[in-house]
Parts: C-alpha cells; sequence; structure tokens
C-alpha cells in the first residue's frame, strides 16, 4: 500500500518548477499582489499569493463557479476559512490569501485560463 501510495504521488507531482514558475510569472502580474515567499526554496507543485482588496474566500468561491478549484486560508487545516497564522506571523496581509497546488498534468493552457480568471474575478470584485 505504502509503495502504491509512493507511485501515485510521484505520477502526480510536477517533475520540476516550471509550470509552477509560469504560473507565477502570469499571476504576479495582478495589480496589487504578491507572491509569497518568493525568493524563499519551495516545492514545485505549491505556491500562494496575496490579492490585496479581496476577500480570498470570496475569490475561491467565484473560481469555483468558473470551474477553478483553488484555497484560501491555512495550509494545516484547509477546511477551516480562517486566515493563515503562519503568513501573518511572516508580515502577510491575510485577507487577500490563495493557495494553489499543480498537479503533473497542469499545462500553460490552463494556467493562462486560470490567471484570465482570476484577473477577471478580481476585477468584479473590487468594483
Amino acid at each position: 500500500m505504502l509503495l502504491a501510495s509512493s507511485v501515485a504521488l510521484e505520477n502526480f507531482l510536477p517533475e520540476d518548477s516550471s509550470i509552477r514558475d509560469y504560473a507565477i510569472k502570469k499571476l504576479a502580474i495582478i495589480a496589487n499582489s504578491q507572491i509569497v515567499a518568493l525568493d524563499s526554496p519551495a516545492l514545485p507543485h505549491i505556491f500562494s499569493m496575496i490579492i490585496s482588496g479581496v476577500a480570498g474566500e470570496n475569490v475561491v468561491r467565484r473560481l469555483a463557479e468558473l470551474g477553478f478549484s483553488v484555497d484560501s486560508g491555512s495550509a494545516c487545516s484547509p477546511e477551516d476559512l480562517q486566515p493563515s497564522h503562519v503568513l501573518a506571523v511572516m508580515g502577510y496581509e491575510t485577507t487577500g490569501h490563495l493557495r494553489f497546488t499543480l498537479h503533473s498534468g497542469t499545462s500553460q493552457d490552463h494556467i493562462d485560463a486560470l490567471s484570465n480568471a482570476i484577473s477577471q474575478v478580481v476585477s468584479e470584485l473590487r468594483s
């Protein structure tokens, strides 16, 4: 069972950070946003961003309506939409937090569609 889980995990996760890097490049252009811990070592399949002026939960709900699955709140308890205490300790704003998990099937086209959707949702929520 452990071996099967290990193989499944290897097939799920991207082998390198190229798709993560592409996603960060596309999403970093959203006005009043920042990628969390951009210059720190990171896993190739997870990253977070903060978008000022919107509630992360509202962005998550609207993106879900558009067919995208992203998270907000703490990675330690994803079902809890409370702000991440880790982000707060790191000095980041926690209100507009979004957390992304990429898998091996994530393509640049997926990222482009996600980036466009987030830009649209943020624009709607800010107006």
